[in-house]
Formats: C-alpha cells, structure tokens, sequence
C-alpha cells in the first residue's frame, strides 16, 4: 500500500491500521473544545500603564476575554483600581505628598481621599528607591497624564465598550489584602459586592470572575457575604498556599470556588535548555471541575525553560491544558487562541510525506491548500526587490504584498505555535522549499535575516550536526554555495544536484539531491517506462541514499504513471501542480 503516514524511519516504512485509527482519535477528541480565556492582566499593561483606562481600552480592543481590576480601598472608602495598597511604585506620591508616608516609608493608597488620588499622575511601575523602570522596554516611565480611576469608573468604561462594539467582554475584580483591610478597620469585600451589586455582577452567569490570595477570605465571600458569581482562589507562596496545592487543599477550594489561579511555577518546571515537565495540577483541578487560569504571561519575562512567549503559550494551552491565562500581551495571546481555533486538527488530513506542492504560490490559496492535502513540501520562488522577498515565478508578476513571510513564513509558524510545536501533529519536520530568482549573493544576505526571525520553528545546520524543527528551509535555484556552505551555523540547506553526488556531499549542506528529468530520462509518459532507465533510476536514488541525501525530480510526467515510477523506484519527494490528483494517488493505490 502506498499510505505514507507520520513518523515513518524509513520512506517506505509501513504503519499498521491501528496507529492511523488513534491518530485519527487523537485529533477527533480535540475537536469542539472550549476556546481558553484571554484575561488582561492589569489590562493591556505590556504596552500601557498597569490599570489605567488606556490600558483597559487597548486590551478590549486587542481581544481579551476578561479584563482585570485589583481593588483597594481609599480613606473615603470608595474602592480603586490598584495592584498595590502602596502608591510609591506607581504614581508621583513622593514628590506630591512627601509628608504623608508611613513610619515605614511607604505611601498607603487608604490614608488618601479619592480627590487626593485623583491628583496623582501614574507611571509605568518603577523601583521606588532607583527610579528605574521595572521592564525597560515597556511604556516610558513618568511619561503621559494618566489616573487612578475607581472601580465604578472602569465598570462604566467596560459596559460602554461592549455596548459600542457589540462585544460582552467580562471583569476579574480582585479582593487586595482583604485582612490587613480589616486590620485597618475596613471591609473591601463589602464595598466591591455592593458595587458589583450595582453594575450587575451577581450570579455564575454574569461575565466575572472575582478572585482572592486568601482562602478564608474567598471562603467569607461566599458562606458569610452570599456572593453567588464565580470565585477563583489565587494560588501564592507560603505554607498556606503550599496546603492548598495538596489533594485536600484543593477539595476545600472546590467546596466554595469555581476555579484556582497558580503561578506558572506550578504548571511546568524545567531548565534553560528547554527541557521542563508539566505538573499534575491542572489533571487534579479539573477532576474536581475547577478551572485553572495560571498567571502571568509575559513576553519580557519568560520562565527560564520557554523559549518564546508563543513556545510559552503551547506549553499551557495545549499541553498544561488550562482554561485561561493571566497574560501583559493580550493581543498575541489571542492571535495564539485564534490559531489554535483554526488549528488542523479540527480538519483532520492525512500527511503525505512524498507530496510536494511544485510552484505552490500559483494555487488559489497559496501552502493552505497544499496543506489542506496533507503536502509535507511546498515550493515558493522568490525575487529580490526593494529589498523585500517577494513571491512570483516571473519578475513581471511580483506584488509587494505577496512577501515570503506573509504568504509562507508568518502562517507556518503561527500552525506550528498553535499544533504542539508541528504543521502536522505526527510529522516531526515538513519542508519549505526556496527557490532564489533573483541574483544569489544579495537575495540570501536578505534572506539570511529574514530566516533568522524565524529560528524557533526552523530546523539549524551546521557544518556536521542537524537540529531537526518543525519546519526545514532548502534553497533551490540560484544558490550562493560558498557563502551558504562557509557559515557555521545556518537556517537553510542547499538543495543539490545529481553531479553533486560525486563530491561525497554533505548531508548536512545538501539533505535533498534534485535534478531535471528531461536531462536525465528520455520518457515522458507514454507507453511503458523503458527497463534500462527503470534501472537507472533505482541505481541514482540508491546512490543519493547511500551519501544520506533524499532525492527529488522536476520536469516529470505530472499524472499516475509518472507518479508510479517516482514511487516504486524510492523517490523521496514527488512534486505535482496537481494537488488533489497525487493526493488521491498517495491515498489510494495499491
């Protein structure tokens, strides 16, 4: 049978009917899963002051889910938008009001009137001792009019915004330190029931969340204060919490909350080089029907083990498997959702890994419908112009839209982000085929540093060792040999030529050996393939697989005869403009 099926040693291997059967299951039970909850943590606090209205307006607008409030209260006991009860990491406080710190030198939010507050300006949070920004490369410090708002003020802007757009986007209030509230002689929990009394915000089927650290506090909410919305119970460090990661920790939580937030560290452990191992707290959450939305994601401030904010998302949303995520970037986590919505494993397709998508550009949706196939190779042809990376077979029928990135790069990457770290779940590398144009030294100078925003899905040579990845660039055409086989690391192979054969190539440098049919075989599809060039054949693949190298032919007969010779002879790639004709072929012959 001529199946060619995922994670196969050898191109001719076989796999039996029940390892299709649970690949198949495996992608059918992905099916219809509920979509994980973009909650904006602080707001859009990556590109804006923490939980200021600006913040709160991008983050609706980029797509959150939820938004978030951490409240405190003020002297006047009117509830505020604050992460802190302190004011010094924040605002201007110090130089406004220097008297009115504590004993212990911090500035407290509840020892300030709202109209007190109100004549603060806030910042990007800051070290208050150095004055130095906590993330340097996020809004300036000091910069801009910002204000503290109130709790009922942010409630207005929220349910004027999804009245104006259409959308229902929720809130995820936080109780702050509700004991030392207490302590100090104040209830934060019944001021913000009341205020979410007002707005709405009463039962499970309203869009809140309202969370809290403390246990006894979540457990007051709703035994003592009859709060009957959603309750999340804040997961942090200390013994308390340590307990309530255990089994009859988190059987207490279920008694009265609806879902946990832990820290990343709980979710997944691991090392620089990448190696990490998920925890089982998420499988013990949701045992006892909790969600569990870890905090924080953040795109300058990765665990040691993620290699990029996207490898990051993988890591929670498919294989941690949560139900939310607290993140600073709310417009490239849901860009993450809204590709794993897409993700190919509700359209389940069959790999072909012989299938190559020949000039793959030219078809109405350019890699989706070689995709769509099951291709496991696509070919792009590119130009140099303007300094752009433009894809067409002729110079005349360039456009700039249709760049490399856009049309191949950009949506590989975002698949592979959102399918577990592959294009096809089962298909540990697929190839991308380049096909240089334009003259060879300049477009790879271009090329190189396009490739190079790319290394996190793309498979790195070097001169003895390949470090297989999702996706596997290969250079055709024009190609600059001394440049490309000089480097020491690099993100493209070379595709090689049958005389390259007789240099004892590199594997490395030329992983694909291909060459024009017509110069080397005399039929073109009518009547029997003559014995002697069968033979041929057979003897050039043995040849390119003796030296490690797959091998590859243009310029074939594109139908099933020429289809079948490819195939019987060992051939690794067969290219086709006939997508669904060599599919049904691969599929169905036997």
């Amino acid at each position: 049978m001529l199946l060619k099926l995922p994670l196969l040693p050898s191109r001719n291997g076989l796999v039996s009917r029940l390892c299709l059967i649970g690949w198949m299951s495996f992608v059918s039970s992905t099916v219809g899963a509920k979509s994980p909850l973009i909650i904006a943590h602080r707001g859009a606090s990556g590109y804006l002051p923490e939980h200021t209205l600006a913040a709160k307006a991008a983050a609706h607008a980029m797509g959150a889910d939820f938004l978030e409030q951490d409240l405190v209260l003020s002297k006047d006991n009117v509830a505020v938008v604050l992460h802190d009860i302190y004011l010094d990491t924040i605002t201007d406080v110090a130089s406004k009001f220097p008297d009115r710190k504590r004993t212990d030198g911090r500035y407290y939010a509840l020892d300030f009137t709202l109209a007190e507050l109100k004549q603060l300006t806030v910042s990007e949070r800051f070290n208050p001792k150095t004055g130095l920004a906590v993330f340097s490369n996020r809004f300036p410090v000091r910069q801009g009019a910002f204000q503290i708002t109130t709790f009922e003020e942010e409630l207005q802007l929220i349910q004027g915004l999804n009245r104006s757009t259409g959308k229902q986007v929720g809130i995820y209030p936080e109780i702050k330190a509700p004991a030392w509230h207490r302590r100090e002689g104040r209830d934060l929990s019944k001021v913000v029931l009341a205020v979410l009394d007002r707005y709405g915000y009463r039962t499970k089927n309203d869009a809140v969340y309202l969370q809290c650290f403390e246990f006894a506090e979540t457990r007051r909410l709703r035994n003592e204060l009859g709060y009957a919305g959603r309750l999340l119970q804040l997961l942090g460090s200390g013994a308390n919490n340590d307990d309530l990661r255990s089994p009859s920790g988190l059987q207490k939580i279920a008694q009265v909350a609806d879902g946990i937030g832990p820290a990343l560290s709980d979710l997944a452990v691991g090392q620089t080089n990448g190696a990490y191992q998920v925890t089982d707290l998420v499988a013990r959450a949701h045992a006892l029907k909790l969600a569990v939305h870890p905090y924080t994601v953040r795109a300058d401030d990765l665990p040691k083990y993620a290699r990029s904010l996207d490898d990051l998302h993988r890591i929670l949303l498919v294989e941690a498997k949560v139900d939310g995520v607290f993140t600073d970037f709310p417009d490239r986590t849901a860009a993450f959702v809204r590709a794993m919505a897409t993700n190919v494993s509700q359209h389940p397709t069959l790999p072909l890994l012989l299938a190559h998508a020949h000039n793959d550009y030219q078809h109405a949706r350019p890699l989706l419908d070689a995709l769509d196939a099951g291709f496991c190779s696509v070919e792009a042809d590119i130009w140099l112009m303007d300094g752009q990376l433009l894809v067409a077979h002729d110079r005349k029928d360039v456009t700039p839209e249709r760049t490399l990135q856009s049309l191949y790069l950009e949506p590989l990457r975002e698949r592979i982000r959102a399918n577990g770290g592959r294009v096809f779940r089962e298909v540990p590398t697929v190839t991308l085929m380049i096909d240089v144009k334009s003259k060879a030294a300049t477009t790879y100078a271009v090329l190189r540093e396009v490739l190079a925003n790319y290394r996190d899905v793309l498979t790195e040579f070097t001169g003895t060792n390949t470090t297989p990845r999702a996706l596997t660039a290969i250079l055709s055409g024009n190609r600059p040999f001394e440049i490309v086989a000089t480097e020491s690391v690099r993100y493209v192979a070379l595709d090689g030529r049958l005389a390259d054969l007789d240099t004892k190539v590199s594997p490395h440098l030329f992983p694909l050996i291909s060459d024009n049919w017509q110069q080397q075989f005399n039929w073109r599809g009518r009547g029997s393939f003559p014995e002697h060039e069968r033979i041929k054949l057979q003897q050039l693949v043995k040849r390119a697989h003796e030296q490690g190298c797959r091998v590859r032919f243009w310029g074939v007969p594109d139908e099933p005869a020429g289809w079948h010779e490819l195939n019987s002879a060992g051939v690794d790639v067969i290219g086709t403009d006939d997508l669904s004709g060599l599919a049904k072929f691969l599929t169905s012959t036997e």
